[in-house]
């Protein structure tokens, strides 16, 4: 343990228990904290921190303890936040803050730790790191290996020494070495690390812990309900018959009739769009590239992808102020991960799709042209369909 962070530590815990169960429950809870510095061996003080949550549990119960201990967690940097934090304050939009920090935490794997696309998509496709995996109007967060380790980690066969790496306690890092254990409740802080992130903007986010790679780390869901999406402040004024849906058979509809897909990409806070041909069969979306370009350099560094598809778009101008014309217009939004497919059958099947798409029946395909392209899945995690105004269409 470091001695100025033990202490902070401490700090932390002591202002929670006191503004939530009194003086005297904190004095019981951290009892014998004091005596704790760099000479302190590491049993001692996990055979510390064991009892002070044992105590903690007895005066404040299992769930107020992971609250608690939620509160001692370090915080990312507000700066880092600034970007994200200024496009939610102006759109109310989630989707497009969590975009941004995904922006950033993929640019802080290739600049700051220097890892390679090998490794950087190895991370990105467990979901770890800064903004979590947005799943409709939950954010769940995997809290990744103590960064500067996770190459390391990653190429570990030891369990305990896996579990070690992973650590981001510089007070109780080496407890797996030890053969020691803890309470899980120990590491709540990993969801109160997430929690702080998303509290940083106007609406805070409710956080609920969990077990993640067995005792690793911890997994954090952020709820965010569709009251909070958007702040209602800054919503435009909306006719009823404007409807956002996740029913598959809308989703369906309006993808088999699309002409277009348009994909988003992002790559160190620089957004590019892409119109492109497509194939879908109902589970997935499959499109074809060249054998080389900027897509596919953009792929290779963030994976990551937002799919918009459109159908029906109609000005609708029958007003006279142009203030109140609208569209009329059906529309899907998805977020998913690009993945090339390289078996055979794998690229016949995703070009046979898109081909479909257009054609409207199986037609014959001059397999030799797959030699000449490359093909691409993405299975869609998150997705919403929208339409507005389509009776007056």
């Amino acid at each position: 343990m470091t001695d100025d962070f033990g202490h902070t530590w401490q700090a932390r815990l002591a202002r929670h228990p006191d503004a939530a169960l009194g003086e005297d429950a904190r004095r019981a809870i951290l009892e014998g904290g004091e005596g704790l510095s760099d000479a302190t061996s590491s049993r001692d003080v996990t055979r510390w921190t064991r009892e002070m949550l044992e105590r903690l549990q007895a005066h404040a119960g299992c769930e107020n303890s992971e609250r608690l201990l939620s509160g001692c967690a370090c915080q990312y940097p507000r700066s880092g936040l600034a970007e994200a934090g200024a496009c939610y304050e102006e759109t109310g939009d989630v989707a497009a803050a969590h975009l941004m920090l995904q922006s950033r935490f993929e640019a802080f794997l290739e600049s700051d730790l220097g890892l390679g696309p090998e490794l950087r998509r190895e991370i990105i496709a467990r979901d770890w790191g800064l903004a979590g995996v947005l799943r409709g109007n939950t954010l769940v967060t995997t809290k990744m290996p103590k960064s500067r380790s996770v190459g390391e980690y990653l190429a570990e066969p030891d369990a305990r020494r896996r579990r070690a790496l992973y650590c981001h306690c510089p007070r109780l890092r080496q407890v797996p070495l030890l053969d020691e254990t803890l309470p899980r409740a120990y590491c709540s802080c990993g969801a109160g690390f997430y929690k702080g992130i998303w509290d940083a903007y106007p609406r805070p986010a409710r956080s609920r812990g969990g077990p993640e790679h067995r005792s690793h780390g911890r997994r954090s869901v952020l709820d965010r309900h569709p009251s909070s999406q958007v702040d209602p402040r800054k919503r435009r004024p909306m006719t009823p018959d404007n409807k956002t849906t996740h029913d598959r058979r809308v989703i369906d509809r309006i993808l088999h009739a699309s002409q277009v897909l348009r994909l988003g990409l992002a790559v160190e806070g620089e957004p590019s769009i892409f119109p492109l041909a497509f194939g879908y069969d109902g589970r997935s979306v499959y499109f074809h590239t060249a054998k080389e370009g900027r897509k596919l350099e953009m792929f290779e560094r963030s994976p990551r992808a937002c799919l918009e598809f459109e159908h029906g778009v109609r000005l609708l101008r029958d007003d006279p102020n142009p203030c109140n014309w609208s569209f009329a217009y059906e529309s899907v939004i998805g977020r998913g991960r690009v993945v090339e497919l390289t078996e055979p059958d794998e690229k016949e099947h995703g070009l046979r799709e898109i081909v479909r798409h257009y054609a409207g029946a199986e037609v014959p395909l001059a397999l030799e042209n797959l030699a000449r392209i490359r093909v691409w899945r993405v299975e869609l995690d998150v997705v919403t369909a929208r339409r507005a105004h389509m009776d007056e269409a």
